[in-house]
């Protein structure tokens, strides 16, 4: 979610208060005190700091897994979305990355706009094997072809 919270620590208070403030996506506010012992107080925001650490490590990362998602179908002109995602993914903590569900689908991406460039670079066309075009010829050449061994072989046996 979108909250924030806020932790309060009395320092000579004996027991101790933890006031969290909760505030919503449309702006509405909620505050809780919880008063406990000083050292429980003190694990008890220990534990909600953590908690709040992770959810905003899983935040980070699920922007990074979204731009990544947004890549798609490799071709010439996703390399802005890959280095962008790149960027995306550098930026993050370690803990951060391990929660990168989809890391493999970026290094997959990165190499196929590799072999895109170098291809082209070649004077291969970009479009390359994965052109809908290209696989039409082929399927077309590829049917020429068969029907002319086929229709040699028919002008065989009927020679003879």
């Amino acid at each position: 979610g979108h909250n924030r919270y806020a932790v309060y620590f009395a320092d000579d208070a004996q027991p101790m208060a933890i006031r969290v403030k909760v505030t919503a996506e449309n702006g509405g506010t909620q505050e809780y005190t919880l008063v406990m012992a000083k050292e429980a107080a003190a694990e008890a925001g220990k534990q909600l700091l953590a908690e709040l650490e992770q959810e905003a490590d899983r935040e980070a990362a699920g922007k990074v897994v979204e731009a990544i998602d947004a890549i798609g179908t490799v071709t010439t002109e996703s390399e802005q979305a890959i280095r962008d995602a790149r960027a995306a993914y550098d930026a993050l903590t370690d803990a951060q990355k391990a929660l990168v569900s989809n890391y493999k689908t970026l290094t997959d991406a990165e190499a196929a706009l590799a072999r895109l460039k170098s291809e082209e670079a070649a004077g291969i066309p970009a479009t390359g094997g994965s052109s809908p075009v290209f696989a039409a010829l082929m399927t077309g050449l590829f049917g020429l072809a068969s029907a002319a061994v086929s229709f040699r072989k028919k002008q065989q046996t009927g020679s003879r």
